[in-house]
């Protein structure tokens, strides 16, 4: 995997290059990471909160998922 450190928070994702996440999706689903990694980005697009609101929704989009 080309990108050796799984993001624990949506801010890491977004630091990691788009042509790495496939990578970094099936590192996390190996590790079960992903599911964590996902509630918390929900989580963001729940806050009151707009900037976190934005970053959930980047890193929604930074994995490949449509808005």
């Amino acid at each position: 995997m080309p990108h050796t450190t799984l993001p624990k928070r949506p801010l890491e994702l977004l630091d990691i290059p788009s042509d790495h996440i496939p990578d970094v999706i099936r590192g996390l689903m190996h590790c079960r990471g992903l599911s964590p990694l996902m509630s918390e980005i929900h989580a963001e697009l729940n806050s009151k909160d707009p900037v976190l609101r934005r970053r959930g929704r980047e890193a929604l989009r930074h994995l490949g998922f449509p808005e």
